[in-house]
């Protein structure tokens, strides 16, 4: 696993407690933007 994946999956605990406190218009948002990232860094590589 390279150091942007586990990051990531050292992440996950920490967007569960996000997906608990933010209204899912947020979450929405959140989850594009991190996709958005995910598709910038792997065409990095």
């Amino acid at each position: 696993m390279n150091y942007i994946e586990e990051n990531i999956y050292n992440n996950k605990e920490f967007i569960d407690l996000l997906e608990q406190k933010l209204s899912k218009e947020d979450l929405i948002k959140l989850k594009s933007s991190i996709n958005t990232l995910l598709e910038v860094l792997t065409n990095i590589k």
